[in-house]
């Protein structure tokens, strides 16, 4: 019996597929089968884990590092030169020299005889075998600027370089550099996530404090449920005004709260914090008791708490501001792992009870 050929998908039984993709075989497809990325740029792109670093950034198990690297045409590639590849590349706008702005003022401001006795003295301070490519890379240097200076072809070029790690196996992608790092990197990552285009779901993400920009901090203000990891404060609230919060750990001031208090308006506003220890809860709890207005009472939520208190403080005549704690449940673990959670959340008037 004949075995019939598989056939293409179609465009919308494509995009079917696409949705339920790894993100990272998505990013695959779509640099190698052109008419892949219409379907990509479609679809919604899930992605369980993202971790944003200064250096790098992490989708669920692949580590993508994007960098200028030198290829040498003529001559061998210095072994200095290998290594910096091979971490990578340089992660700055360079000329095609190799050599960044802030180089080439540093060095207008020396004379040939001064570059020459830097050589020198580094020359010393690395005698040893351990310190030669170090010397090396100080000689490149000088020569990059000599060349710069005469106005001399270099022996090499540079290439734009996206490194894929996935465990013990690593794949390169490459471009020709244009001499403007931020604006390759951006084409880079808009071709993998097409952000313009589509939405993009993000289970956990993971954000270092060096990796934030002003245009990241849009896309962080926009999204539906956003969690703080590691210890944060409640001004972080002041001027990120989600729908959804939650701290892994807080650590605030009594005024703090009252600024916090202010922002919450818009019913439904919903903020969640952790913490390990019951004593430290009641310390936080103590602080919203002593705002202005604060009452005690009961809501629906707290009631199917161990702890049913419940502080109400009145925001307007239509919205008040509810705040309890409970033992984290099964649900919240997902995101939360202390051992108690405190809720607050903004509720119409009067959905909470004083007792």
């Amino acid at each position: 019996m004949a075995t019939s050929r598989p056939q293409p998908l179609f465009y919308q039984s494509s995009k079917c597929v696409d949705l339920y993709l790894d993100a990272n075989i998505r990013f695959q497809l779509s640099l190698r089968c052109p008419t892949f990325q219409t379907v990509h740029q479609a679809a919604t792109l899930r992605i369980h884990d993202l971790k944003m670093r200064p250096n790098d950034f992490v989708v669920n198990d692949t580590t993508f590092t994007l960098g200028v690297i030198q290829k040498y045409t003529t001559t061998p590639t210095p072994e200095s030169v290998k290594l910096l590849n091979a971490s990578g590349g340089i992660q700055y706008d360079v000329d095609r020299y190799g050599l960044s702005e802030e180089d080439c003022i540093r060095v207008s401001k020396l004379n040939d005889s001064t570059l020459k006795e830097e050589l020198y003295i580094a020359h010393r301070v690395f005698e040893r075998r351990i310190y030669d490519n170090k010397y090396e890379a100080i000689q490149l240097e000088c020569l990059a600027h000599h060349m710069r200076l005469n106005n001399q072809e270099p022996p090499y070029t540079h290439y734009l370089q996206l490194t894929m790690t996935t465990g013990t196996v690593q794949k390169v992608e490459r471009l020709e550099y244009d001499n403007n790092f931020k604006i390759s990197s951006d084409y880079i990552i808009e071709k993998m996530f097409g952000v313009a285009r589509k939405k993009v779901q993000i289970k956990n993400l993971q954000i270092d404090r060096e990796a934030l920009d002003l245009q990241l901090m849009r896309h962080i203000q926009n999204a539906e449920f956003l969690c703080v990891a590691g210890t944060g404060s409640l001004k972080v609230f002041n001027v990120n005004q989600n729908n959804r919060i939650h701290f892994a750990k807080c650590n605030d001031v009594e005024t703090d709260f009252a600024d916090f208090v202010n922002i919450c308006s818009k019913v439904g506003q919903f903020y969640s914090i952790g913490f390990q220890h019951q004593t430290t809860v009641e310390e936080f709890f103590e602080m919203f008791r002593n705002l202005p207005g604060a009452e005690t009472g009961k809501s629906d939520e707290s009631r199917l708490s161990q702890f049913p208190e419940c502080i109400i403080i009145s925001m307007s005549d239509e919205t008040e501001l509810n705040v309890w704690f409970e033992k984290t449940n099964e649900e919240d673990k997902v995101y939360c792992n202390t051992e108690f959670t405190v809720k607050i959340k903004v509720q119409n008037r009067g959905h909470a009870h004083v007792i």
